[in-house]
């Protein structure tokens, strides 16, 4: 015996669901913030040290002429990384906030 049960999604007077999008909205875009100022403080220190050769070796541990790009794209890897992951909670959370009213079957079989 099959039963099908419609979930309502929105449609209520406090729009949780609203509240829910939004939050994750604010709450990624400043990750997203985060994540930019971490990478951009990463390319900043690299080419920093580059022409530096104390800072060189106290961030990197090599001196300026051992730094090559695979190893400052190394180095950006991680905010790069928290900046994928921030912009796909940013796109969930934009979709749940424009999710006005949707009806959802969900099949129980018996």
């Amino acid at each position: 015996m099959k039963r099908t049960i419609i979930l309502h999604l929105g449609k209520t007077r406090l729009h949780l669901l609203k509240m829910v999008g939004l939050l994750v909205i604010i709450g990624s875009a400043f990750g997203v913030l985060s994540s930019v100022s971490d990478l951009l403080i990463t390319l900043k220190q690299a080419d920093l040290a580059i022409s530096n050769t104390n800072l060189a070796i106290q961030l990197f541990g090599l001196t300026p002429s051992q730094i090559t790009p695979d190893i400052i794209l190394g180095r950006s890897m991680q905010p790069l990384a928290w900046l994928m992951l921030w912009l796909g909670l940013l796109l969930i959370g934009a979709m749940v906030y424009k999710l006005e009213g949707s009806l959802i079957p969900i099949e129980e079989i018996e």
